[in-house]
């Protein structure tokens, strides 16, 4: 009997993370990024001067990478890249990417 719960419960997980995975929507991704764009300009730059129009969304051409919110504020001389996997979390920024060595 508890070998058949163990089942149960392994099945309900994998059919709710696939529901997850099937169900992500590319809009709601951006707008999710772009949202962080704003905490995270008016964190780090100044307050008030980022607008959610500020982002546009492209293809990922990075292996694993779905998609790259690239923000860019008015006036800016640089962008602020969100990479994103496929399941919608963060592979890195740009700015974790421009740190990094060349392999």
């Amino acid at each position: 009997m508890p070998v058949g719960i163990l089942v149960l419960i392994v099945a309900a997980n994998g059919i709710r993370l696939g529901l997850r995975q099937a169900n992500l929507d590319e809009s709601a991704v951006i707008s999710f990024y772009a949202e962080r764009y704003l905490q995270d300009h008016a964190r780090l730059e100044a307050a008030g001067t980022a607008a959610l129009t500020d982002c546009a969304a492209v293809p990922g051409s990075d292996p694993g990478v779905w998609v790259v919110v690239r923000c860019s504020p008015e006036g800016g001389d640089s962008s602020w890249d969100y990479y994103i996997r496929r399941d919608g979390s963060l592979a890195f920024t740009g700015r974790d990417r421009a740190a990094r060595p060349e392999a």
